[in-house]
């Protein structure tokens, strides 16, 4: 399995977003990210909905290692100078 991790800073106050993407070797995907935001936007129902994919993400994981995948790691930073 692949992992790719990406983090990006953006902006002149320098806020910043992780994602962070599974990739089985059977084709499986799933993602999940966290950005910084306006503070009345971090509910789970807006900014933080991908928290409802955590469980899903770990054990497609725990799948993946149970068939012997290996763990590749990938981190990217991104900004936008």
């Amino acid at each position: 399995m692949k992992v790719i991790e990406t983090t990006e800073f953006y902006g002149e106050e320098g806020a910043s977003k992780i994602t962070v993407e599974l990739i089985c070797d059977n084709g499986e995907k799933e993602s999940v990210g966290f950005g910084e935001g306006e503070p009345e936007d971090m509910y789970l129902f807006r900014d933080l909905s991908d928290a409802y994919s955590l469980v899903s993400f770990a054990k497609m994981a725990y799948e993946a290692g149970k068939r012997g995948e290996s763990f590749d790691l990938e981190e990217i930073e991104e900004s936008d100078d």
